[in-house]
C-alpha cells in the first residue's frame, strides 16, 4: 500500500435491514479519525450493487452491517461475487449481530476477515483495518 494513498472503505447495509445509526456513526469515524476515503452506500442495498461499487472505486476493504440475522446468506454470498469480479483480495468485515458460533464459521471459512460487535469502538475498527491493509 502506498503511503500517500488512503485507504478506501465501501461500507454497506444489505436487504431490508434498515438499523443505520452505527454504520453512519463509523463512516464519519472512519473518515475524521482514521483518515480514509469511505463510500457509504446507503440502505438497502443488494449485494450486487455493493460489489459493483466496490470494484468500481478499486476499495481495500468492505464492511457490511448486518442486524436482520441474515449473515449466514449474506457474506458466502458477498464473496463468492467478489470472486466472480476479480474482487477476492478485498478484505471484509462485519459489524452488528452475529451470534459467536457463526462468527467462528463464517472467519474460519474465510468468508469474513473479522466481525466486530455493536460495542466495538470506532478506534478499535480504525486499527483493525490499517493493520489488515498494511498486512496485504
Amino acid at each position: 500500500m502506498d503511503s500517500i494513498a488512503k485507504i478506501k472503505v465501501l461500507l454497506g447495509k444489505t436487504g431490508l435491514d434498515s438499523q443505520n445509526k452505527k454504520i453512519r456513526a463509523l463512516a464519519r469515524g472512519l473518515r475524521e479519525v482514521g483518515d480514509m476515503e469511505v463510500i457509504y452506500t446507503g440502505l438497502y442495498r443488494s449485494l450486487e450493487e455493493i460489489v459493483d461499487e466496490s470494484i468500481s472505486n478499486s476499495v481495500d476493504v468492505i464492511g457490511i452491517s448486518v442486524y436482520n440475522g441474515l449473515h449466514m446468506t449474506v457474506f458466502p454470498e458477498l464473496k463468492q461475487r467478489l470472486a466472480q469480479r476479480a474482487g477476492e483480495k478485498i478484505i471484509v468485515f462485519a459489524e452488528g449481530f452475529i451470534p459467536p458460533q457463526d462468527q467462528k464459521v463464517l472467519v474460519e471459512a474465510g468468508t469474513l476477515a473479522r466481525v466486530f460487535s455493536p460495542s466495538a469502538s470506532t478506534e478499535s475498527i480504525i486499527e483493525w483495518i490499517q493493520e489488515a491493509v498494511n498486512l496485504e
